[in-house]
């Protein structure tokens, strides 16, 4: 796998399912995106999980560019949601620049408007 190549995979190896989540719930789905041979150099995160009351609340991260949550009634409802979540993260992971890139102010400007979008259409909870 080419070192820019990124897919999902189990954060932790699925070792967090059952754990309190950032949103204060019990974890019940839980993936990074990155680089599967190199999972410390993860550039996403989303989490799922159920809280106390039957509702679900997801949060979506991009390390250390952006975080966002949003809350889901049902299963289903959360499922759709973390759909659209998860493509955001992928188009947010892709605007990363390198540090050695050629137009890194205008690549970082352009990220943290993405970022800023995405914090507005999912504000921490």
């Amino acid at each position: 796998m080419d070192e820019r190549e990124r897919s999902w995979y189990a954060m932790d190896d699925g070792a967090t399912l059952g754990q309190c989540g950032p949103g204060k719930g019990t974890i019940i789905a839980d993936a990074e995106y990155g680089n599967p041979a190199d999972t410390d150099d993860a550039d996403a995160r989303l989490t799922l999980e159920r809280q106390r009351d039957g509702t679900f609340i997801l949060t979506g991260q991009v390390y250390p560019w952006a975080f966002g949550q949003m809350f889901a009634a049902t299963e289903t409802e959360a499922d759709g949601i973390a759909e659209l979540i998860r493509k955001r993260l992928e188009v947010l992971s892709s605007a990363i620049p390198d540090d050695d890139e050629r137009d890194l102010v205008i690549k970082t400007a352009k990220l943290q408007q993405l970022c800023a979008d995405f914090e507005a259409d999912y504000p921490a909870i």
